[in-house]
């Protein structure tokens, strides 16, 4: 868990950086590597953008993502398979 997190901090600092030198969208490159981490996670999460978004955007997306990994990480879990854990996009958590 402890590397997802690192990744996706890794990932916060890099969108920050390019949103305050006004980067309007992002590269295809991101494009991939939101989609590999989305595998990696241990939840269904919602597909990564499929087109060159803004980096706030995928930065909203990120601190979403974050939110479910903190969850399982502090060790609250949901109460059944189709309880969700939701901020903006909606990180649905896998149980039992």
């Amino acid at each position: 868990m402890r590397w997802l997190l690192a990744r996706t901090d890794a990932m916060i600092e890099e969108l920050e950086v390019l949103n305050l030198r006004e980067v309007e969208r992002l590269d295809a490159t991101w494009l991939l590597r939101l989609g590999r981490l989305v595998r990696d996670l241990p939840f269904v999460y919602q597909a990564p953008p499929r087109q060159p978004q803004s980096p706030t955007r995928v930065l909203d997306w990120l601190f979403d993502l974050q939110a479910g990994l903190l969850a399982i990480k502090s060790h609250r879990r949901a109460g059944t398979a189709s309880e969700r854990f939701s901020m903006a996009g909606g990180a649905a958590l896998a149980t039992g």
